[in-house]
Parts: C-alpha cells; sequence; structure tokens
C-alpha cells in the first residue's frame, strides 16, 4: 500500500470501536440522491389497505391525516400520519422493541 494516498479502509486498531465511528463519518456523506426522490414501496400507492411492510418507505404528503398499518416484525402497529412526519420513514414510529417492565416489590405487613 503506498503510504501517501489516502485509503477508504477505517483505520486499523480496535476495530470495532474504529468501524463503528467511519461507518457514521461515511453515512453523513451518503444520503439519497436528490434525481432518485424519496422510495415508497409501490404496493402502498396501488392498493387501498393501508398495510405496510416496507419500513424503510418515505412518508409522502399524500399520506397525511390516513391511517397506516406498519409492520415491527411480529405485529402491526396504527399510525396516524400527521404533516410533521413527512419525509421520515415508516419504521420511525413503529417500534420494534420491548419496552422493559420491572416487577414492582410487594410491601409486607
Amino acid at each position: 500500500m503506498n503510504p501517501h494516498k489516502q485509503s477508504s479502509l477505517p483505520p486499523q486498531g480496535n476495530a470495532a470501536t474504529n468501524y463503528a465511528t467511519f461507518a457514521k463519518k461515511l453515512c453523513l456523506f451518503m444520503t439519497r440522491s436528490i434525481s432518485k426522490g424519496p422510495f415508497v414501496d409501490p404496493t402502498i400507492l396501488s392498493t387501498k389497505k393501508h398495510f405496510v411492510w416496507s419500513r424503510q418507505s418515505s412518508i409522502l404528503p399524500q399520506f397525511v391525516n390516513k391511517k397506516f398499518m406498519v409492520h415491527n416484525g411480529r405485529s402491526f402497529n396504527e399510525i396516524t400520519i400527521q404533516e410533521e412526519m413527512i419525509g421520515h420513514k415508516f419504521g420511525e414510529f413503529a417500534l420494534t422493541r420491548k419496552k422493559p417492565m420491572h416487577k414492582k416489590k410487594d410491601r409486607k405487613k
């Protein structure tokens, strides 16, 4: 390898942390092309049933005030689209992880 040439590979050392920071920096520069437009699964636009399996689809302005059922991996979560959600992804509003529930201790009498 040429020592004067900059490499697109992450720096050596602790591989896990270096690759994580490298990937974060790379994501800042690699966004979707404006000429392509937002990604929306064609089945969302064509069907009358609003069941969404494609969590990576973008929310468009024509979806405002409509209800969608977004799949979270196990079940469907109902979401009503508001104006503030335009441009975000469907998956952002259907959580996939369960919130931890801690047991409450009973007081002894």
